[in-house]
């Protein structure tokens, strides 16, 4: 290839490999910004004060502990959403959990933390189903440090591939918290609602 040559694929690689690192740094950088240009942003917020986050309310979706009938939660989680049950559009299932952490987590530390903690929350919710890595990464969530991980839950004969995705914050000094957002079924509808909440999650 002559020199010339060369010269214009380099530039044009080059270009190519600028664009697609803004193009990340963009998705990377998507919880972080205003509540009014976030996903589902005219829609009502849960208030998780425990935790001291709140995130949106999707259409299709309600609030499981605000229903006298639906209050309980597991320990580790103090709010939660799901997919309505009526909704029945064959959109999956969805569900979004806030809850805070039992320690204070560093922000140095939030990758290792918030990898160990999503993997165990697959195995709590998808017991002898396999999940591997999808995405790891540093973001912030109202200014806040936080990483988040995506893993994806391998399907089975009865039940689809599901994914599970997960934000670690730096809430203050004394607290660590995160929002879980879990999308069953194989629904690409289901798994952009729940990707919605979690890129509109802000601290309180």
């Amino acid at each position: 290839m002559p020199p010339r040559a060369r010269r214009t694929v380099r530039a044009a690689l080059l270009t190519a490999l600028v664009l697609l690192l803004a193009a990340g740094a963009g998705a990377a950088w998507w919880p972080a910004r205003g509540r009014q240009e976030a996903p589902l942003a005219d829609r009502p917020r849960v208030t998780d004060t425990s935790a001291g986050l709140s995130y949106a309310l999707p259409p299709g979706w309600v609030r499981e502990d605000g229903d006298p009938a639906r209050r309980e939660l597991p320990a580790a989680f103090t709010s939660r959403i799901t997919t309505d049950p009526r909704r029945g559009d064959g959109s999956g299932h969805g569900t979004v959990l806030g809850g805070r952490s039992g320690q204070v987590v560093p922000p140095s530390d939030l990758r290792v933390y918030a990898e160990a903690a999503a993997r165990s929350h697959a195995e709590f919710f998808f017991p002898d189903r396999t999940a591997g890595p999808s995405e790891s990464r540093a973001t912030t969530v109202g200014g806040h440090p936080a990483h988040t991980v995506t893993l994806r839950v391998r399907g089975t004969r009865e039940e689809g591939p599901a994914r599970l995705r997960m934000i670690l914050v730096t809430v203050d000094s004394d607290r660590t918290s995160f929002v879980l957002g879990i999308a069953a079924g194989g629904s690409p509808a289901g798994a952009q609602d729940v990707d919605a909440v979690l890129a509109g999650a802000d601290t309180l």
